[in-house]
C-alpha cells in the first residue's frame, strides 16, 4: 500500500509540473519569440533563442513554478532579453574573425602577397599555441571548428560564460600581439 502512495504522489508531482511547464509554454512561448525578434532579426535564431529558454524552465520547473506569475514574466523577458544580447555580442564577435579571416584571403588573390599570408597564417597559428590549454581548446572549437559556446560549454563540461571568459581572453591576447607586432 505504501509502495502504491509513492508511487501514485510522483505520479502527481510529474503532472503537476508537466501541466505547470505546458501552461508557461502556451501562454509565454509567442510574446517572447516576438520580444526577441525584436532585438535579433534571423525568426530561426529567435524560435532556438526561446526553446533553448524553454528547455532551462523545463530542468528547473520546480523551482520556477514557486514564483509569483509576475516574477515568472519578468524571468523569461528578462532571460530572452539577455540570451538577444548575447547572440547580438557573439555575431559581433564573429563578423570581426570572418573579417580578418577576408583580409587574410585578399592576400591570396595577389601572388606576391601569397608568401605573406603563409607567413602570417605561420604567425597565427603561433599566437594560438601561445594560448594556455584551455583558452586555445575553446578558441579552436569555437572560431576554428565554428561550434557554438553552448555546444562547446557542453562537450567539455563547463559553463557558456566559461567559454565567453576564455574567448575573451584570446581575443584580448591577439589585440595585444597584434598591436605590438
Amino acid at each position: 500500500m505504501t509502495r502504491l502512495l509513492v508511487y501514485s504522489s510522483t505520479l502527481n508531482i510529474k503532472m503537476y509540473k508537466t501541466e505547470v511547464f505546458n501552461r508557461l509554454y502556451r501562454q509565454y512561448y509567442e510574446q517572447l519569440y516576438f520580444f526577441a525578434r525584436q532585438y535579433v532579426d534571423d525568426e530561426d535564431t529567435c524560435h532556438d533563442i526561446v526553446t533553448s529558454i524553454f528547455e532551462d524552465v523545463w530542468k528547473d520547473i520546480e523551482r520556477i513554478a514557486q514564483f509569483k506569475p509576475d516574477a515568472i514574466k519578468t524571468y523569461l523577458y528578462t532571460t530572452t532579453r539577455n540570451r538577444c544580447m548575447n547572440k547580438l555580442r557573439h555575431d559581433k564577435v564573429h563578423q570581426r574573425y570572418v573579417d580578418f579571416c577576408m583580409h587574410l584571403s585578399s592576400y591570396a588573390e595577389n601572388p606576391d602577397k601569397l608568401m605573406e599570408m603563409e607567413e602570417m597564417e605561420r604567425e597565427m597559428d603561433r599566437r594560438i599555441d601561445e594560448l594556455g590549454p584551455p583558452t586555445r581548446e575553446i578558441f579552436i572549437a569555437c572560431y576554428v571548428d565554428r561550434k557554438r559556446y553552448k555546444e562547446v560549454a557542453s562537450e567539455m563540461g563547463i559553463s557558456v560564460s566559461t567559454v565567453r571568459k576564455h574567448i575573451t581572453k584570446a581575443l584580448k591576447f591577439f589585440s595585444a600581439k597584434y598591436k605590438k607586432g
